[in-house]
């Protein structure tokens, strides 16, 4: 056999000796092309990877493939450049109708869209456009990937009563694609957990909070801010009506524990009465200390 076999593991989960075993066993190595290839990733990926990995580093092949893959993409993206230099206004509103399937009549031989839906048809195009390049500035000179897990995609889904099929016609993302996503088959960029977050609706804390129902740590997600008033009640008698730092009874705040952005719920267990000074102190480096402080410091 010409090449030796491949490992049956995701690219990330590859130790160092395996990679040493199919990359730099000599004559009969695994060609940096035909390797990246089988575990479905780039060049950079791969870079990046032996970069990180102790023990082992880049050889001259794969620094060369690297060079060549970057010209290459140099040369398509100024190609692009010259070819296909578009605006979203510029895009003719059959075009517009017929992705957003806009409602028309036709009045004489001409064809009449619906204006209103074209409007927000090309607003919808712009924000989106507009999502994208702030996911691209915010990843200069890094790789655009998140940090969520494809249980993570999937749970968001699900707590939003959302289907593949039906998110994939609400995202305009392949169905094939989200499956690929929320199954790790691909890596999810940025700009995917971007567009399940504004399609569904998700903030930071309902994953947060999505994460501890999976862990049993929780059986609901907290939608609303605000504390019911049986919790209030019950945090109020159980810390007998002061807080629970210094004893004052004035300006008394019912806090978090476990930060409400950060997942925090509105349970007993992670409330706690705290006068506004000491609420202060325990939000002391965020946006929200210098505002506690001066209702502290209010007479």
């Amino acid at each position: 056999m010409k090449y030796k076999c491949f490992c049956a593991k995701k690219f990330h989960d590859l130790t160092v000796d395996e990679i040493r075993n199919m990359r730099r066993s000599g004559a009969k190595r695994i060609e940096i092309e035909k390797f990246i290839d089988y575990y479905n990733i780039s060049i950079d990926e791969y870079n990046e990877r032996i970069k990180v990995l102790k023990g082992i580093s880049l050889i001259s092949e794969e620094r060369n493939y690297w060079m060549k893959q970057q010209k290459k993409r140099k040369l398509a993206d100024e190609e692009v450049e010259v070819k296909y230099i578009y605006t979203v206004e510029s895009i003719p509103d059959s075009m517009i109708a017929a992705i957003y399937q806009v409602d028309f009549e036709i009045i004489k031989g001409k064809v009449h869209y619906d204006t209103e839906s074209l409007n927000r048809a090309r607003k919808d195009i712009n924000r989106k456009i507009d999502m994208f390049d702030r996911v691209v500035e915010e990843t200069k000179d890094t790789t655009a990937y998140s940090n969520l897990k494809g249980v993570d995609l999937k749970a968001m889904r699900i707590y939003r009563g959302k289907n593949k099929r039906t998110l994939s016609k609400l995202s305009r993302i392949k169905e094939s694609e989200l499956t690929m996503y929320e199954n790790e088959k691909l890596k999810i960029p940025k700009y995917i957990e971007q567009i399940y977050k504004e399609t569904l609706n998700v903030k930071d804390r309902h994953i947060f909070q999505l994460r501890d129902i999976m862990n049993g740590k929780s059986d609901k997600v907290e939608e609303d801010r605000s504390i019911p008033k049986l919790v209030k009640l019950r945090v109020f008698k159980r810390d007998k009506g002061k807080c629970t730092k210094c004893e004052s009874k004035d300006k008394l705040h019912f806090h978090h524990i476990k930060h409400f952005a950060d997942g925090g719920q509105n349970t007993p267990e992670n409330l706690k009465l705290l006068c506004v000074s000491c609420h202060a102190e325990e939000h002391k480096g965020e946006k929200s200390y210098h505002m506690l402080k001066s209702m502290a410091s209010e007479g």
